[in-house]
């Protein structure tokens, strides 16, 4: 790849290597970005910067040596920018609001300055593929579009380059951002939609003359710890001759399956039944995959554009916003059973408790109420009254079971109110906050606690949140802390805290909101119920109290003590008792997560599967679904390998480490990726060096080969374990390089 020099100066991006002047203000580019952008005045936009297709940039630098680079870096990570959440110097975004970030990567030189390279690129060599997603029934190696290659700047014709410090380091008051348009590339029409009639009709415009291939795309920005707003996800369909209309309108008939603001829809279609038969009972055992049932407006896309092939190569329009349209598209209708036990009360719902308006996920993702037409229908596999509801201008119907006691009001009472119910029809349905209806324990302490010895926490205010989680405490005062300024630095807190403290019994990162001006976080647990033997299928529920969670965290805490006492003894290497504990849990604890491909093995071999086949994938299908919605599994914590023999990567890793802390030895919960799927595992200090262990991994094959003990990160990253570290996700960066040993 080329490179183009960018001197950074007090004006960050001085294009006077390139013909162009840095202090000029370019109003005609600048004036119209800004009036799509964020808030007005709070970048100063500089010219336009053309490259060539395969020319990356280099900013240079007062800085030379990685050790004042990562001072500056820390800096950035304490103070984000508040219009965008960027906690990095350099970042690439798709738009001019810059609300879509492409995955920038910014690699440090000794020689004053950093390469920037569109997507996580180093030296020409992919870490991560940026891809389209084709929502179709294809094969795995036919659903996938490259959006670029390690070596150019891909499909898209302009970017946008904001950076936050100049020549020295300095964080600038208002950072720049440069339009950047790719030499010989031209967008085509951007993409208008309305929605109408129950679908959503998508204006293309006029594309030209040869065209091999067309392709509908959304991206999608998901906030991530590291960086705020840096993870891009690109989805898309090939329109079908049935979907066009006049040449260039297409109907989206199920808006769901593009517009939808969470990706995870898209991979989860609501109410499939996977049915097996219980060889022993010979009774039915309906297991159910359920669909999107929370509020996930963080996920929220809302960014439409179109991707047309020509002469074998891609082009692309502009970023249509769907803020507009998004929150009037209903997409999917809350009814499963965790969903309607957590809202109403009861699989069952009172008539007098249901709404007038029929509660259903939203294309912004929030769950909002939209008006409904009801009616009774015979339903007997229903309890109760079933009723049939369906939206108004939509395709989208649902039958819901009600009381028929007298006590819970009248049914046809209820069903009148619904079909008179008239919301104005141009407005934006009314939100529903769908969160205050858990069944969770709320908890604030009497008097400051103190922070036991064995709490882990790369920051005190990390150590803070995880004393008070631990203890059940769901409400915490954050005014003590500086750095609780930002929303993105909590989250990170929070993230390190439930990651490396085992008796939160949490998983990564749970419900929660925080109050920017009272400094008052407020977590909402979401752990089930512990149970003994192969539980039923929907039999669990969730804890309702912090006694309950106590009771359980007691039991756990019992258990790792009995362990270490059996397993570990006087005069055992630190290298030893790892062993030991790696040894434990692959002899006590089994894998209780399937591949689809072993589902479907089971599925498919219908009576011939034995019983405790038939067991298993009840256990495994439950794990499936509660994983699939906010709520926390004991399996993906340590309660699982200790109290019922079951764990996930999550649960194998927070046991290890419970175990490893009762041990005496110092040790840490790491996340990453392996292949394309997340992953924990642990890391321990063995004379001085932090060492890798993967309990899960070492629970799938001979238990005599212990192939993922003891490794380097070298090791395990690429000669061994296939896997890449995502600090972020465990330990709060910059405070994660003591942990590293390469």
């Amino acid at each position: 790849m080329q490179v183009k020099r960018l001197l950074a100066s007090l004006s960050i991006i001085s294009l006077a290597v390139v013909g162009l002047s840095a202090c000029g203000d370019n109003g005609a580019v600048s004036a119209g970005l800004q009036k799509g952008g964020s808030a007005e005045g709070a970048f100063a936009w500089q010219p336009e910067l053309v490259v060539a297709p395969d020319e990356a940039l280099f900013v240079e630098k007062d800085i030379y040596t990685e050790r004042d680079w990562w001072e500056v870096e820390e800096k950035l990570r304490n103070e984000p920018d508040p219009e965008t959440g960027q906690a990095q110097d350099a970042q690439i975004y798709l738009d001019p609001a810059l609300k879509v970030p492409f995955d920038t990567s910014s690699v440090f030189t000794n020689g004053g300055g950093y390469r920037i390279i569109p997507g996580n690129h180093i030296e020409g060599q992919s870490l991560y593929s940026v891809q389209l997603n084709l929502l179709e029934d294809l094969p795995e190696e036919e659903r996938w579009i490259e959006l670029f290659d390690a070596n150019t700047w891909g499909v898209f014709s302009t970017f946008y380059l904001m950076q936050r410090t100049d020549k020295k380091g300095r964080i600038l008051e208002k950072p720049e951002v440069t339009p950047i348009r790719v030499e010989g590339r031209e967008d085509l029409p951007t993409p208008e939609v309305r929605y109408r009639n129950g679908h959503a009709e998508v204006t293309i415009g006029d594309l030209g003359d040869g065209v091999e291939e067309l392709v509908l795309a959304k991206a999608q920005a998901s906030k991530s710890p590291k960086t705020g707003v840096q993870n891009l996800k690109v989805y898309g369909f090939r329109p079908a001759a049935e979907d066009m209309r006049d040449g260039n309108v297409i109907d989206l008939w199920q808006p769901a399956n593009l517009l939808h603001a969470s990706t995870r829809y898209a991979h989860t279609k609501a109410n499939q039944f996977l049915k097996i038969t219980d060889i022993d009972e010979k009774d039915e055992l309906s297991i159910s995959v359920y669909g999107h049932d929370t509020q996930m407006p963080e996920e929220a896309a809302g960014y439409l554009f179109t991707m047309v092939k020509k002469d074998g190569t891609w082009q692309t329009s502009a970023l249509r916003p769907l803020d507009d349209i998004s929150p009037r598209i209903p997409v999917n209708i809350l009814n499963s059973p965790e969903f309607l036990e957590r809202f109403y009360g009861s699989a069952v719902i009172a008539p007098n408790d249901f709404p007038d308006g029929l509660p259903a996920i939203a294309g912004d993702g929030y769950i909002r109420s939209f008006a409904a037409d009801a009616k009774r229908v015979d339903a007997n596999y229903l309890e109760g009254v079933a009723v049939e509801f369906s939206i108004r201008d939509s395709s989208l119907r649902q039958v819901l079971s009600f009381s028929d006691n007298p006590e819970d009001g009248s049914v046809d009472e209820m069903i009148e109110r619904v079909n008179s119910y008239d919301p104005p029809t141009d407005g934006i349905p009314e939100d529903i906050d769908a969160s205050g209806a858990a069944k969770t324990w709320t908890a604030v302490p009497e008097k400051p606690i103190e922070i036991p010895d064995h709490i882990f926490g790369t920051t005190e205010m990390s150590r803070y949140i995880a004393a008070h989680m631990e203890q059940g405490y769901t409400e915490i005062d954050l005014s003590a802390f500086p750095e609780s300024s930002t929303k993105l630095q909590v989250r990170s807190a929070i993230i390190e805290a439930v990651s490396q403290n085992p008796l939160i019994l949490g998983e990564q990162l749970p419900q929660h909101d925080f109050d920017e001006t009272s400094k008052i976080l407020q977590i909402t647990p979401r752990l089930f119920e512990v149970l003994e033997g192969t539980p039923v299928f929907n039999e669990r529920r969730v804890l309702e109290t912090r006694e309950e969670f106590l009771a359980i965290q007691s039991e756990v805490k019992k258990k790792a003590e009995q362990v270490v006492a059996e397993i570990i003894s006087n005069g055992m290497t630190d290298r030893e008792k790892a062993d030991a504990i790696d040894d434990w849990l692959a002899q006590n604890t089994i894998y209780t997560r399937l591949s689809d491909a072993e589902r479907e093995e089971i599925l498919a071999r219908g009576d011939e599967a034995g019983p405790e086949q038939i067991a298993a994938l009840s256990s495994r299908l439950e794990v499936d679904t509660i994983m699939r919605t906010l709520n926390v599994h004991p399996h993906q914590t340590a309660a699982g390998p200790l109290l019922e023999g079951g764990a996930i990567c999550t649960g194998y890793a927070d046991a290890f480490q419970l175990l490893a802390m009762e041990a005496g030895l110092q040790s840490i919960t790491v996340s990453g990726i392996s292949g394309s799927d997340g992953h924990a595992w642990n890391k321990v200090n063995i004379d001085g060096t932090w060492l890798n262990y993967d309990p899960t991994w070492n629970d799938q094959g001979d238990e005599s080969i212990k192939r993922f003990s003891a490794l380097t990160d070298q090791e395990i990253v690429g000669e061994v374990g296939d896997r890449a570290f995502v600090w972020p996700k465990s330990i709060q960066e910059p405070f994660d390089k003591p942990f590293r040993n390469f």
